[in-house]
């Protein structure tokens, strides 16, 4: 059966409440069967909820009706407009045009101080009221004292105060004339599992999570192989006509060309190393799963000890080469000797560190005549250099004289015969002393030539070891300094990871719902959430330092699995939770005893066989939960209990509408025990 209601919320406070309430009641109660109004435009409300079509429309939808009609009046007690509405209701249904409608009034009024104290009074028992009218006093505070943090959990009690009158057989109507009761309502749930703590689980599952293997780090590119097919080639001998050229100039230009080749063919390497994060380890590394970063910040690790002895043994052979062998070991622990306050030799650490200058300024300008100045066999090569230089030119010098000399006689036939011997069977350096023909001269020459060229050879080959060294040792460092930053961007993520806060923060929980969770997920069902995160990319966003959109993720998640988990009623409602919801639906009102005073319950849903001391209805209900009502009655103005034990507590005598932080754990109880209950439920 179902009975038409209005809701008339007249004060700041009621319209509060019902707009609280009002998301609810079109999923739970049928269309056409309730209505909210101002209380201006209660007539016209009435007027749509009693239309003759909503009411046909009911009936072929199978809903039964009953004619008669509830309308709820919400207000402080105190408010100005109360009198006022309730007289224009009087007489609309006692003497004017609704005046054959049977109707309930009922005044749910808030008590909130000492003036809705006394405006209650106006509104006292009175057995020959001609309406049937019925007043719920509803205050913060119930019968047993205890007290609720904040007006707005009082939006519960209305929802389900209205949905009563609309859709059960409560006994909520008054019989005839104006009477009070006192009324307490709580809700039992039977809960989804709560969203904020399956992110928690989620987030505690995923630190095992790991999809693959982590990244591994990339090897050092290879240095550009150097092009070195221009390199000079001793001319070929094709006649005595002409004397040799010297080879020398060609070869540094050379191993100049070489050394800015060997350093252009290495910037797009470079070029590449020198991004941020080259190889983004750390993102990939979040795509596959929390332990995979972890894992990978070791193997950047081992990576960069690699690097850094490789570098360290490059550096100590320049070093050796240098004549500074074992200085810059010296000078580091020197240095660690200074930092921890020691005494060190200052005139020492300075020598060192001017004889490092020297050398570390070479590196970083690629000059590598330093080297090869220190070289010993590139010192050999251009010792031997120099002297076939020296050669050269002197054979040269006798090659242009022999030119200006005027023609010879030519030589007779033994002269021939003991040259021809002499070339063949005579010493090397026989030519000394002896005159030379311009045939000597010129064997002379290319056989000068030859011997520089292999020495050109030689010092070139010097050159070019140093410039790979110095090439190597380049890359090296543009390498090092890029894992460097890759480690670098993975500890920031781990930093970032250690941000996320998943854990349950604290709600307004309303002391008049409890929340039994009657089926928790199982943790493979978890397990399986947490894997579907990290194959989504959930965690990439750590990489950039997106922490507010992994939660987001996480919380979607959670709510999704909360979602899918079917809602089973216990068969049994534990005995300490009925004990807490007995206790949360206790009348909201602060009374005194009187021997008169009778309770009632009325359970919206199974009771499950329960007692707690009073008598009791129950009717089914939603199954996903139960609503208990308790009630007192009759009451009189002089039961309320004195002014003062209507104050509000310490913590919350700030004044209206101060919003209060407090957890149900933290309200005001006048029994200990008590509070230990509430707070295991």
């Amino acid at each position: 059966m179902r009975r038409p209601t209005l809701v008339l919320p007249l004060s700041h406070l009621g319209r509060s409440l019902v707009r609280q309430a009002l998301p609810f009641w079109p999923q739970r109660l049928e269309e056409g069967t309730w209505a909210v109004a101002e209380w201006e435009a209660w007539r016209p409300a009435l007027q749509g909820l009693l239309a003759l079509p909503k009411f046909l429309a009911l009936k072929r939808r199978g809903t039964a009706l009953d004619f008669g009609l509830h309308v709820v009046v919400l207000a402080e007690a105190s408010e100005e407009g109360l009198p006022p509405l309730v007289a224009d209701l009087e007489a609309a249904f006692l003497r004017g045009e609704y005046r054959d409608q049977e109707v309930w009034l009922h005044l749910v009024l808030f008590l909130r101080g000492p003036e809705d104290l006394e405006g209650l009074k106006r509104f006292a028992p009175d057995p020959t009221y001609p309406l049937a009218c019925r007043v719920w006093p509803v205050s913060r505070w119930s019968t047993n004292g205890l007290y609720l943090p904040k007006d707005e959990f009082l939006a519960l009690w209305v929802q389900h105060f209205v949905e009563a009158l609309v859709r059960s057989g409560a006994p909520l109507a008054p019989q005839r004339g104006r009477d009070w009761v006192g009324l307490g309502i709580a809700r039992l749930d039977w809960a989804k599992p709560n969203s904020e703590a399956l992110a928690l689980r989620l987030w505690e599952e995923i630190q095992n999570v790991q999809l693959a293997s982590p990244p591994q780090v990339p090897d050092l590119p290879p240095c550009p192989p150097l092009d070195l097919s221009r390199a000079p080639k001793l001319p070929e001998r094709t006649d005595c006509r002409t004397f040799p050229e010297w080879q020398e100039g060609r070869w540094e230009a050379f191993r100049k060309e070489v050394a800015l080749q060997g350093e252009a063919s290495l910037e797009p390497v470079l070029a590449a190393l020198e991004a941020r994060y080259p190889f983004e380890i750390g993102r990939q590394a979040l795509l596959l799963g929390l332990p995979a970063l972890r894992e990978s910040e070791r193997l950047l690790d081992e990576a960069l000890s690699r690097i850094g002895a490789e570098w360290d043994a490059l550096l100590s052979e320049l070093d050796r080469v240098a004549g500074l062998e074992g200085r810059r070991a010296r000078l580091a622990r020197l240095e660690a000797r200074a930092a921890q306050g020691r005494p060190v030799d200052a005139e020492e650490m300075a020598r060192h560190r001017e004889a490092l200058a020297e050398l570390d300024q070479a590196l970083a300008e690629g000059d590598l005549s330093l080297f090869l100045e220190k070289d010993e066999a590139a010192q050999q090569a251009r010792e031997r250099l120099g002297w076939l230089k020296d050669r050269y030119l002197d054979l040269r010098e006798k090659w242009s004289r022999m030119e200006q000399a005027p023609p010879a006689t030519p030589p007779s036939f033994w002269a021939k015969v003991r040259a021809l011997l002499r070339r063949l069977f005579g010493k090397r350096g026989a030519h000394q002393g002896e005159t030379l023909t311009r045939k000597d001269l010129c064997d002379l020459g290319w056989r000068v030539l030859r011997e520089s060229h292999e020495a050109n050879e030689a010092h070139t080959q010097r050159f070019l070891h140093y410039l790979e060294h110095w090439r190597r040792m380049l890359l090296l460092r543009h390498y090092r300094e890029a894992l460097a930053r890759e480690k670098e961007g993975v500890a920031q993520a781990l930093g970032w990871v250690g941000r996320l806060d998943l854990t349950p923060r604290p709600q307004d929980e309303n002391p008049l719902e409890l929340r039994v969770q009657a089926r928790g997920v199982p943790r493979h069902k978890i397990q399986e959430a947490a894997k579907t995160l990290v194959q989504a990319g959930a965690l990439e966003a750590f990489w950039d330092g997106d922490v507010e959109s992994v939660r987001h993720a996480f919380l979607e998640e959670a709510r999704r699995l909360a979602e899918a988990t079917p809602v089973e009623p216990l068969a049994e409602v534990p005995e300490e939770v009925w004990d807490a919801l007995v206790v949360a639906a206790s009348p909201r009102v602060r009374l005194m005893n009187w021997p008169e005073h009778r309770r009632y319950a009325y359970v919206l849903g199974s009771v499950q066989r329960r007692r707690w001391g009073e008598p009791y209805g129950e009717e089914s209900w939603f199954p996903e939960e139960i609503i208990l009502l308790r009630m007192v009655y009759p009451l009189a103005p002089d039961h309320l209990a004195d002014v003062s034990l209507w104050e509000a507590p310490l913590e919350d005598s700030q004044g209206e509408g101060q919003r209060s932080d407090r957890r149900q754990s933290d309200v005001i109880r006048g029994n200990p025990l008590l509070d230990e209950l509430l707070r295991e439920v």
